[in-house]
């Protein structure tokens, strides 16, 4: 995705030479590049064991190690101190829960009764001061045998503010808004999703902090 269009949406956006750009909240960093490249969407990862080439289709890479850098704390206009959620579509739930846990990427909730004929399940991946919430939205019904095997994609983030939005209703411009904020699933919180963007190759979504991490 581009740099300029995140620039446009508040967030600060750390150049790293050539067209490579870098955007950075405390549990996740984004690689952005101007102009954007085709290539599919996917996860950059470190560690030192093996990683796999993909997980159940979603693509992933080894982090440069010249991208690996210690995390400065940044301050974005629109409010965003950090990544609530990646969410990630999959046709076929069981298939894709399994590939999380062969890494060790556990389930820790699922839920059935939010949006009718759709389970969302929950993983806690990351590190204990960088964790990060992987949501999975797939269909309840096991895809038929004459569905096309489709693989997991990278569908969109949730963004965690430190305000009640207004930060990110103001640090946008225009023709990108947010939508009027509404309930959130999780209990005491607000979420607006964003509209109106261009081609930020992912959905996005700004939730409030929750009413414990709130300084009252």
């Amino acid at each position: 995705a581009s740099a300029t269009l995140y620039r446009h949406l508040g967030f600060s956006v750390t150049k790293l030479g050539g067209t490579s750009s870098l955007l950075t909240v405390s549990n996740l960093q984004l690689l952005l590049t101007d102009p954007p490249q085709a290539e599919d969407k996917a996860l950059l990862l470190t560690g030192s064991r093996d990683l796999p080439s993909d997980i159940d289709g979603l693509l992933v890479r080894p982090l440069s190690p010249d991208l690996d850098i210690e995390y400065r704390e940044v301050t974005h206009s629109n409010g965003v101190v950090r990544a609530e959620a990646l969410v990630i579509r999959s046709p076929d739930w069981q298939r894709t829960k399994s590939a999380f846990e062969r890494l060790g990427i556990m389930e820790a909730k699922a839920r059935e009764d939010i949006y009718p004929g759709l389970r969302l399940s929950f993983f806690q991946a990351g590190t204990p001061d960088r964790s990060l919430i992987l949501e999975l939205v797939a269909p309840l019904e096991p895809p038929g045998v004459d569905v096309p095997d489709l693989p997991a994609k990278l569908w969109g983030v949730t963004w965690q503010v430190r305000d009640d939005l207004s930060a990110a209703r103001g640090a946008m411009i225009l023709p990108a808004t947010l939508s009027p904020s509404r309930k959130a699933v999780q209990p005491g919180r607000q979420i607006a999703t964003l509209k109106d963007a261009g081609s930020t190759g992912m959905a996005m979504a700004f939730i409030t902090p929750s009413p414990r991490l709130t300084p009252s």
